[in-house]
C-alpha cells in the first residue's frame, strides 16, 4: 500500500478522528452524566444516560448507543465522555436493565424491538442530526 492509496482510504479519516478523541484530555467543562428513563408502550422504563457536551460546543449531533449483551462497559462510558468533550451528545441506552435481564447473549433476544424504536423516536423528536450505534 502506497502513501497515496492510504490517504484515499475511506476508513482512515474516521479512524484517526476516533484515535484523537480517545487520547484527548478530558474536559472539565462537560457536565456530569445525567440519568434518564423512557417509558415504552407496555409501561417498562428503559434507562439511559445522557453525556451532554458543554453549552455552545457547536452543532449538537446526537449519538444513540445501545451496548452489547455484556451491558455498558467502562470503555464505552469513557468513549461517551470523550465524544461529549468533542461536542457530540451521547445517549447510552441500557435495555437489559429496563427489562431486569442478565448480561447474556440470549437476553438480547428478549428485548422487544419497540424498546429501541421508542428511544430512536425520542431522539428523532429532538430535531438534531442523529446516529444509532450498537455492538
Amino acid at each position: 500500500m502506497t502513501a497515496r492509496s492510504l490517504t484515499r482510504s475511506p476508513w482512515l479519516a474516521p479512524a484517526l478522528a476516533l484515535l484523537c478523541l480517545w487520547w484527548a484530555p478530558p474536559s472539565a467543562a462537560r457536565g456530569a452524566p445525567q440519568a434518564a428513563n423512557l417509558t415504552v408502550a407496555d409501561g417498562t422504563r428503559i434507562p439511559y444516560t445522557i453525556y451532554a457536551p458543554r453549552a455552545g460546543a457547536g452543532p449538537r449531533v446526537l449519538l444513540v448507543w445501545v451496548p452489547s449483551e455484556a451491558g455498558v462497559e467502562p470503555a464505552e462510558t469513557l468513549a461517551a465522555e470523550r465524544l461529549a468533550d468533542a461536542g457530540i451528545e451521547v445517549w447510552m441506552v441500557d435495555p437489559l436493565a429496563g427489562r431486569f435481564l442478565p448480561t447474556l447473549a440470549s437476553s438480547m433476544d428478549r428485548i422487544p424491538a419497540g424498546d429501541i424504536q421508542a428511544v430512536v423516536a425520542k431522539a428523532t423528536d429532538t430535531g438534531r442530526k442523529g446516529y444509532l450505534i450498537s455492538a
